[in-house]
């Protein structure tokens, strides 16, 4: 969710890692792009917490935690059986644009990037770290299961 200009660098798909911020990557990017980049306000982060339950369970996931900020959204989701990581994201990203654009009455806006790195929960330890530092650090609105 990050240009390349950003001072803390930038993910590029099919890549490994964060990379070394790039301006003149960032400005190509920006003179390419057909929307300009997306900033969520409080109104939407809030939205995009409280509609992560629906947007979740109407895809057959159980929610563990959601914290949005204004660039993008970390969510923690569960689910019985065989499904691929990749397909849930984008199914996921395709549920939130959708609630975003009926909610900002836009059409064919990308809300979100495409592609990314799902990444597994690993056990209980990750899971605790993830709802209870991870998430707080990002010092905005979150929801997450109260864990013993």
């Amino acid at each position: 969710s990050w240009n390349a200009d950003h001072p803390r660098g930038y993910v590029h798909r099919g890549e490994k890692g964060i990379l070394k911020t790039d301006e003149s990557l960032a400005r190509a990017r920006d003179v390419e792009a057909r929307f300009s980049a997306v900033r969520f306000d409080e109104g939407d982060i809030g939205f995009l917490v409280d509609e992560s339950h629906d947007v979740v369970r109407r895809r057959g996931l159980m929610l563990y935690g959601v914290t949005a900020i204004d660039t993008h959204l970390h969510l923690v989701a569960g689910w019985r059986g065989i499904r691929d990581e990749e397909d849930v994201q984008a199914r996921l990203k395709r549920g939130f644009g959708f609630v975003l654009a009926k909610r900002h009455g836009t059409k064919g806006r990308p809300y979100f990037s495409r592609g990314g790195a799902p990444e597994r929960v690993k056990d209980r330890k990750h899971l605790r770290y993830l709802l209870y530092e991870y998430f707080p650090k990002h010092k905005s609105v979150m929801w997450r299961i109260e864990m013993e």
